[in-house]
């Protein structure tokens, strides 16, 4: 008798575990609608520490100006072909770590920004080309509106194999020192997003 009673309250349980953990997946898993896309990207991206500028293109060389001279901002590939009104120094492959570091700003186009975290995501063809947004003491990410998707399930559906993929959810932090969170220890101190209204 016991253990009947035992089995019953135990079937509850499981049954709504289940129903729970099937309905926090299926939310996660849910699309958050364009219209909302911006203002959770940048309530994500805010937590995270990040600086965000929703702007113009036009915008954007007066923006930069507040983060240096043109000669201490590295370009990513992307950011020369793609943004001709950022001017910087353009990577090279044959750049070491020493000469990355010299730079006070790494610019860089995320292929994506995820809204439901406020991470970035890169993707990078180029041999050291990640190093852009690691090193450097500041990461300016150039954000079109047009590339925010809702989580990281829709950019593994887009993103081609094999390919090399960074995700950068705020400036770097570490808990290692004492147990309490260092800002840049280990990478950019600072993060800013400047997303471009390009819709």
């Amino acid at each position: 008798m016991k253990s009947a009673a035992k089995e019953k309250i135990f079937k509850k349980l499981r049954r709504s575990f289940t129903s729970d953990a099937e309905f926090r997946i299926t939310s996660l898993m849910r699309k958050i609608p364009d219209a909302d896309l911006v203002p959770r990207f940048i309530e994500a991206a805010e937590k995270l520490n990040a600086f965000i500028y929703n702007c113009q293109l036009t915008e954007l060389p007066d923006i930069l100006k507040d983060y240096g001279s043109a000669d201490s901002h590295l370009l990513a590939p992307d950011i020369s072909t793609n943004f001709e009104q950022i001017k910087g120094v353009a990577f090279t492959e044959k750049m070491t770590i020493k000469e990355i570091a010299e730079f006070s700003c790494g610019i860089t186009a995320p292929r994506y920004g995820l809204a439901q975290t406020g991470t970035l995501a890169e993707l990078h063809l180029l041999s050291g080309e990640r190093l852009i947004s690691l090193i450097p003491e500041t990461h300016i990410a150039v954000l079109p509106v047009s590339a925010l998707v809702t989580d990281h399930h829709q950019v593994f559906q887009q993103i081609p194999p094999h390919i090399n993929l960074t995700l950068i959810s705020g400036p770097s932090r570490t808990a290692d020192i004492e147990k309490r969170i260092v800002i840049g220890a280990h990478g950019p101190k600072k993060l800013v997003i400047l997303l471009v209204n390009n819709k």
